[in-house]
């Protein structure tokens, strides 16, 4: 039974190891076909019926090639990058489609080889134009090759970039040293006026790019063990006027956050701090906010709400001893122990709460 059990599983780690040890320019999509394999159509103008495929589904009819290259181009820049770049070799009227299409360049199906890594980005950023759509890489190619990383931020093929994420996923590699957290690079800022989505992880924020720059159409922002002060902090969000969606992970620097947002729909905290000291988060005015989410029991929160007349979800909030404190104006809940319940809260109407020891009064108290 175990020698049968262990065959697809060495079938699997096989076809891992190949996938790893892929070539750039396969990646690329610029490998020559396979002999014998199905032969690529002609181009045929737009508008036109393009002549019926042998053994296709359906009718047969080939109608994706039909569709104007604007629309090809906006599908292409919405596949993973592998399978983006492989579409040059679907026929000759697609090849320039994915280097006219923005660029989505994200690092998931790439091979998990640090050094292999390295060498596909530089060479898909080397070969598209630009403009960029998205660019998704581990932060480990900073905290490696800073020089490298930033002059991949300054690459034409990333200009007007609209979503940027650095995550914290490990990639194999001959490093072992990590060191201390490094700082984002100025470069990453070119892109302020175009993004809108952008999520950074495990590095420093300086204080003077994030105080400076205004980021007019950046609509969801996620730290993940980054170090800013609360100053920089305070006026990056002040400075994204369209912000919807907050979002903090890992271990969290700043001593109180305040939040002062016309446009906030959702605040997330799923994060630890840093020696255990206590956290503050004032709500001072936040009209549109509906959501404000503790994923996780974070030890030492206290959170103030002011005005969030929205507010409609509410947790999760621990029995456990984690010194936590939600304040409604008069109204304090300590640890799930309610005092001077004075305030009541019309707007919320999901409260999420995790009970180690289970109290029906203590439920009802909660939320009568």
């Amino acid at each position: 039974m175990d020698s049968e059990a262990s065959v697809p599983q060495a079938k699997k780690m096989r076809t891992e190891a190949a996938e790893r040890q892929q070539e750039p320019e396969e990646i690329l999509g610029t490998a020559s076909p396979p002999a014998g394999g199905v032969a690529h159509s002609e181009p045929t103008p737009h508008g036109q019926e393009p002549p019926a495929v042998a053994g296709g589904e359906g009718d047969g009819v080939d109608r994706i090639s039909s569709l104007p290259d604007a629309v090809l181009g906006e599908i292409i820049s919405l596949l993973p990058t592998k399978d983006g770049a492989r579409t040059q070799s679907l026929a000759s009227q697609w090849r320039h489609l994915w280097l006219s299409a923005p660029l989505n360049l994200e690092c998931r199906g790439l091979p998990y080889d640090e050094e292999a890594q390295v060498r596909i980005i530089s060479r898909i950023l080397a070969a598209h134009p630009g403009p960029g759509r998205h660019l998704w890489v581990p932060n480990q190619h900073l905290q490696h090759r800073a020089p490298r990383f930033d002059a991949w931020l300054l690459s034409p093929a990333l200009d007007n970039l609209q979503e940027l994420k650095l995550d914290k996923r490990k990639l194999l590699s001959s490093w072992y040293d990590w060191g201390p957290p490094v700082s984002l690079p100025a470069s990453a800022f070119r892109f302020s006026a175009t993004l809108r989505v952008v999520t950074i992880s495990q590095c420093n924020l300086l204080d003077q790019p994030t105080e400076t720059l205004l980021f007019p159409q950046l609509r969801q922002l996620a730290f993940d063990s980054v170090t800013i002060s609360d100053v920089s902090l305070h006026s990056m969000i002040a400075r994204c006027p369209v912000l919807e969606c907050l979002l903090f992970e890992g271990s969290i620097d700043f001593e109180c956050l305040r939040i002062n947002s016309p446009s906030l729909t959702s605040l997330a905290l799923r994060a630890s701090t840093n020696n255990w000291k206590r956290v503050n988060v004032v709500i001072e005015d936040a009209p549109l906010l509906e959501r404000l989410l503790q994923l996780e029991p974070l030890n030492g929160l206290h959170v103030s709400v002011i005005s969030a007349p929205k507010l409609e979800t509410l947790g999760c909030f621990s029995d456990l001893g984690f010194s936590s404190k939600l304040v409604f104006a008069t109204t304090v809940i300590q640890d799930l122990r309610a005092d001077n319940i004075t305030t009541v809260v019309h707007s919320v109407k999901t409260l999420t709460i995790s009970i180690h020891n289970l109290s029906i009064d203590l439920v009802i108290k909660l939320i009568r």
